[in-house]
């Protein structure tokens, strides 16, 4: 037979037989590790999602705090914000930055500098004109330590639809915060991102703004009670119990779009955040 008249012809035949068998195999068993990781990462943002948003619910009901005194020290906004953006190493990497989260450490990345063409600051205003690309960001950070209760309050005016116009607070880092957000100029919503993990909406309303006209956004932290505001209207109000999930005491105010369908177009002004009393 064959296998006797060709004994090395039968050995590769043989070895090249077992490492087919070897690459299915493997093919297969990586296939099997990445499911039972996507399942585990499920049951793991399930688990997190009960947790943040089973302590919150919607809030009706009035506080009676009004604004206190200026917490900017009369910064210029120079001054006090930060400017971030997808060039920022931990937007870079965010997809590594939130595995680092997920296991409660930290990278120790450079937190670089990120110098950009798409905004400019005259006087109080800003004025952002950034041209359409993927994954498109524009993050001011509040550069200031802030009191359990505060107002974060600006007027803006969008000239044309984007991904996202956030407010993020309670803020810890990119991967710990809450935010309000009003998505695609369609709805206002709230979520919290939590270990890296970015939970969906917990509450969400048909919402948008007109082009062009300019509108006032104020969030209120009130302790445990936080509402967004848009002309004076509260939109959203969401009171959580207990002790905070996420605990910070910063705020961003954030620009996105996702695809680089449009390019973001909008001016920002009368930037203020106060003190609340009750």
């Amino acid at each position: 037979c064959f296998y006797l008249r060709d004994p090395k012809a039968n050995a590769a035949y043989l070895i090249l037989s077992v490492v087919i068998a070897f690459i299915a195999n493997f093919k297969l068993i990586r296939m099997i590790f990445r499911l039972c990781g996507n399942k585990i990462a499920q049951i793991k943002h399930d688990k997190r999602r009960k947790t943040v948003y089973g302590k919150m619910e919607q809030f009706e009901g009035e506080t009676g705090a009004r604004p206190g005194k200026d917490l900017t020290g009369s910064k210029e906004l120079k001054e006090l914000l930060i400017y971030k953006d997808e060039s920022w190493n931990y937007i870079k990497k965010l997809n590594q930055y939130r595995k680092f989260l997920s296991r409660r450490k930290e990278p120790g990345w450079e937190d670089n500098v990120c110098e950009s063409d798409k905004y400019e600051i005259s006087g109080g205003i800003i004025k952002v004109s950034a041209d359409a690309r993927p994954d498109n960001w524009l993050c001011f950070y509040i550069d200031q330590d802030l009191p359990g209760s505060y107002e974060i309050s600006y007027d803006i005016s969008i000239l044309n639809d984007f991904t996202e116009i956030q407010v993020a607070f309670n803020y810890v880092d990119l991967g710990n915060r809450y935010r309000f957000m009003i998505k695609d100029n369609k709805t206002c919503r709230f979520e919290a991102v939590c270990d890296g993990d970015f939970l969906e909406s917990f509450v969400e309303v048909p919402f948008s703004l007109s082009l062009g006209d300019t509108h006032n956004i104020c969030v209120r932290v009130m302790g445990n009670i936080y509402a967004y505001y848009v002309d004076g209207n509260r939109i959203l109000s969401v009171r959580e119990k207990g002790e905070r999930t996420v605990d910070g005491d910063r705020a961003c105010l954030i620009l996105w779009n996702e695809t680089d369908s449009a390019g973001i177009n909008c001016e920002l002004s009368n930037i203020t955040v106060r003190s609340l009393e009750e």
